[in-house]
C-alpha cells in the first residue's frame, strides 16, 4: 500500500457489488457495460433515470442491491474512444467528485478500466493511478478520505496489478516537490506524472490472438513480457466478434503499431484477418504457433516461431524483437 496525503492506495481481490464501502465509483461509457450494467440491474427501478454524458456524473445514495453506501457514475466517452488519457481523467474525477459530493466518505472503491478493451494492462493501471495521485495532492487538508481501493475479481489480474504497484514503490525519498509520499521511487513519480498523458504517443505492439481464456497465460507471460522489455506497450483486440466500429479500431491500432505479434495457434479466423491487414499495411509481423497446431496454407510458407511452452515463446519472441526493435534486450 502507498500513502499520499494520508490516503492509502491498495489492491484487493473482491466482488465490487458485495464489498462494503463508503462509495463505489463506476464509469458510464454511454451504454451499460460489465460492472456498471450489473450494478444498474441490481438497482432495478431505483436506477438513475438519466445517466451522465462524458464529463458529468450522477451520485446514488443508499443504492439497493449492493453493499456500497453510495455509487457514483462518471460519464466517459464510448469504449472505442476510451484511451489512456481518458482513464487517467477517470482517476482524477473519481477523487474530485467524491471529495465534493461525499465529503464524509473515508473509503473509495473503484475498478481498473481499459484492459477489457485491449489496452496495455500495466499502462492502463499506471494511467488511472497517476490520475488518482494527482487529484489526491489537491485534496483539502481536512478531507475525510483515507483509503482508495482497486477492486478486482480476477485473482491473476490483481496479482499483476500488485506486481506493477510494487515496482513503483521504493525506499528512497521523493523528488523535490513530488506529489507523493516516500513510498514511491522518484523515477516512478515521474512516470506516474505523465502516465496516460503521453501513452498514446508511445510505441506499441499489436497482438493478434484468440479471445479465449485458454490463451491468457500465453499472452501475459509469453508475449506481453518480452514486448514490454522491448520498450513497447502491448495492446490487442479483446473481442470475439469483429463488426462495424470494432474492425475500424483494429485497423487503426494495427496501422499505428511498431510491430504485430500474431499467435496462429488454433486457426482463429480473426487472427488471420488481423495478420492480413498488418501485411497490407506494411507493419512488421512476427508469427507464433504452438507445437500442436499447423498454420493454414496461406501463411504456411512464411517464417513462424514454433513454441513448446510459454517460457519458450517468451524466449523466442525476445530474440525476435531484439532484431526488430532497437531497444529490445533478450537477456532481461
Amino acid at each position: 500500500m502507498a500513502t499520499v496525503r494520508d490516503v492509502g492506495v491498495e489492491i484487493e481481490v473482491a466482488d465490487a457489488s458485495l464489498r462494503r464501502t463508503d462509495v463505489l465509483v463506476l464509469k458510464y461509457a454511454q451504454a451499460p457495460h460489465g460492472l456498471d450494467r450489473f450494478v444498474l440491474d441490481l438497482m432495478g427501478s431505483s436506477r438513475p433515470r438519466d445517466l451522465p454524458p462524458p464529463g458529468e456524473h450522477v451520485v446514488v445514495r443508499n443504492p439497493p442491491g449492493i453493499e456500497a453506501a453510495a455509487v457514483v457514475f462518471l460519464g466517459v466517452p464510448k469504449l472505442g474512444a476510451l484511451g489512456y488519457r481518458e482513464i487517467r481523467e477517470f482517476g482524477v474525477r473519481a477523487v474530485e467528485v467524491v471529495g465534493a459530493e461525499l465529503p464524509g466518505a473515508r473509503e473509495l472503491c473503484l475498478t481498473l478500466h481499459g484492459v477489457n478493451s485491449g489496452l496495455d494492462e500495466r499502462e492502463a493501471f499506471r494511467s488511472q493511478l497517476g490520475g488518482i495521485l494527482t487529484a489526491l495532492t489537491a485534496l483539502p487538508a481536512g478531507a475525510a478520505l483515507r483509503k482508495i481501493v482497486f477492486l478486482e475479481r480476477a485473482g491473476r489480474r490483481a496479482a499483476r496489478m500488485q506486481e506493477t504497484f510494487e515496482e513503483l514503490e521504493g525506499g528512497g525519498a521523493p523528488a523535490p516537490g513530488a506529489p507523493t509520499a516516500s513510498s514511491f521511487r522518484p523515477e516512478a513519480v515521474e512516470r506516474l506524472r505523465v502516465a496516460g498523458l503521453d501513452s498514446a504517443a508511445r510505441p506499441h505492439a499489436f497482438v493478434a490472438m484468440p479471445f479465449d481464456e485458454a490463451f491468457e497465460d500465453v499472452f501475459h507471460y509469453g508475449i506481453a513480457r518480452p514486448v514490454e522489455k522491448a520498450g513497447l506497450l502491448c495492446e490487442r483486440m479483446d473481442r470475439s466478434v469483429f463488426t462495424g466500429d470494432i474492425v475500424e479500431t483494429m485497423k487503426r491500432r494495427i496501422r499505428t503499431a511498431d510491430v504485430v505479434v500474431a499467435d496462429l495457434s488454433g486457426g482463429n479466423p480473426n487472427v488471420y484477418l488481423e495478420v492480413g491487414f498488418a501485411w497490407a499495411a506494411g507493419v512488421p509481423t512476427v508469427l507464433l504457433c504452438d507445437g500442436e497446431s499447423d498454420p493454414h496454407f496461406d501463411v504456411r510458407g512464411h517464417r513462424h516461431l514454433r513454441y513448446r511452452s510459454i517460457r519458450d515463446a517468451e524466449r523466442q519472441l525476445s530474440r525476435e524483437l531484439a532484431l526488430l526493435v532497437p531497444q529490445a534486450d533478450p537477456a532481461r
